[in-house]
C-alpha cells in the first residue's frame, strides 16, 4: 500500500541561512506569532491544547498550528550559548507529537 503524505498548506520554507543569523539577532515577531506561541508555552505541559480551542483563537487546524509552532520555536534563539531552553524542547516535543499522532490518525483513515 502506498503511503500517502500528510497534506499541508504551508510549504516548507526555503534554507536561506537565517537560522543561523537569529542567534545573533533574534526574529521579530508579529503579535500573531507571539499569541500562538504564548498558547502553547501555557499548554505544553497539557498536550499542546484542544483543536478546538486552537480552531477558535488561531483559525487553524492542528496539524497548520503544530507546524508554525515547531517552526518558530525551532528558529527561536536559543537560552545561552547554543542551548536551548527546557520549555522550548518540551514544546517541540508535544509539537512532533501531535504531528505524528495526527500523521497516524490521517494514515490509518486513508487505509480504509
Amino acid at each position: 500500500m502506498a503511503s500517502h503524505p500528510l497534506p499541508s498548506s504551508i510549504p516548507p520554507a526555503p534554507d536561506t541561512g537565517a537560522e543561523k543569523q537569529w542567534i545573533d539577532s533574534p526574529p521579530s515577531y508579529g503579535s500573531y506569532e507571539k499569541a500562538m506561541l504564548e498558547f502553547v508555552r501555557r499548554w505544553h505541559r497539557f498536550g499542546g491544547g484542544s483543536a478546538q480551542d486552537i480552531f477558535v483563537e488561531f483559525g487553524l487546524n492542528e496539524q497548520e498550528f503544530f507546524s508554525r509552532v515547531l517552526h518558530l520555536v525551532g528558529a527561536a534563539a536559543p537560552a545561552g550559548p547554543g542551548v536551548a531552553s527546557t520549555a522550548d524542547n518540551q514544546i517541540r516535543k508535544v509539537c512532533r507529537w501531535r504531528l505524528s499522532v495526527l500523521a497516524e490518525r490521517y494514515h490509518r483513515h486513508a487505509a480504509n
